[in-house]
């Protein structure tokens, strides 16, 4: 089955990509989740319109990302947190940080946030956001309640 690709497949193959993958795997992956449409001939014909779309959307998501960037890197937000002699009862992970990232406005997936492993110590702590190209470097205080 020839699919053409309609966003990045890791392993497969780049947006715009006409490829040959099996029946099942067409049916029933990429096709059902958006990836990628039957290559038919007015499909082949109207690559260059979608790519070129696709290119501006990307350019606007890249402008989102980097404004965001401006606006998280070197900032310090603060997470108040149970503990007992600088050890936390729990600990912080990607979810805290982007609630209080929300807490400033910035609107952050988990996916973005890079926390080796969770954070179990009141302190300060650099964390970096991947944000496409761009890595923002913030500073998370953790504070005992």
């Amino acid at each position: 089955m020839k699919v053409l690709l309609v966003s990045d497949v890791k392993s497969l193959g780049k947006r715009g990509d006409v490829i040959e993958v099996k029946n099942g795997y067409g049916l029933n992956f990429l096709l059902p989740e958006g990836l990628a449409v039957l290559a038919t001939a007015q499909a082949i014909k109207g690559k260059d319109r979608v790519l070129a779309q696709f290119q501006q959307e990307e350019q606007a998501e890249a402008l989102e990302l980097s404004a965001l960037y401006e606006k998280l890197n070197g900032q310090t937000i603060t997470i108040e947190a149970q503990a007992k002699d600088d050890k936390l009862f729990g600990s912080v992970g990607a979810k805290e940080v982007c609630e209080a990232l929300a807490g400033i406005e910035a609107s952050v997936a988990q996916d973005m946030v890079e926390l080796p492993k969770p954070l179990k110590t009141v302190g300060e702590h650099v964390v970096k956001i991947a944000l496409g190209k761009q890595v923002a470097k913030i500073t998370v205080k953790i504070v005992a309640e």
